[in-house]
């Protein structure tokens, strides 16, 4: 689990070792793993809000296997107008297509509107200094990845 300030500084970054049932789901909260008190998420509004983002990515001896991005504020936070935003398409194998989404700052509903290919992921958000591999399927004729990334 990670929480990032606004200046993308990780001012937690906390390892939590679990034990999970198939199908089973347990909720934890940043404070118990801390064992302090926060307000990670600003809701009792204590002076400005501190932290832009909490970041928590399940893991196994095989890699992620999932990761939820929290942005502190949600959809009422203010538009900057840039985050660092980029995306880069590249062939992973002959025939099979990603696409490396990074950010300096932490972006909002990223989402990818690309040519002749469709992506696995879209519409996600990133913490500040996060980046995602997307992978892509072909559904037209296009030979490269070309398109737009935003948020």
């Amino acid at each position: 689990m990670q929480v990032h300030t606004r200046t993308g500084a990780r001012a937690f970054d906390v390892t939590e070792p679990v034990t999970l049932a198939g199908h089973a789901a347990h909720r934890w909260s940043l404070d118990t793993v801390l064992g302090r008190f926060t307000d990670a998420t600003h809701v009792h509004r204590f002076g400005p809000r501190g932290y832009e983002s909490v970041t928590v990515t399940l893991s196994s001896e095989g890699g992620v296997v999932a990761e939820s991005v929290h942005l502190v504020g949600g959809p009422a936070r203010a538009l900057e107008r840039t985050v660092g935003l980029t995306a880069v398409a590249r062939q992973a194998a002959p025939g099979d297509w990603v696409v490396d989404v990074g950010t300096d700052g932490a972006a909002q509903y990223v989402h990818l509107d690309l040519r002749g290919f469709e992506p696995a992921d879209s519409w996600f958000h990133l913490p500040p200094g996060g980046a995602r591999i997307v992978p892509v399927r072909r559904t037209g004729t296009a030979d490269a990845v070309t398109g737009t990334c935003g948020r």
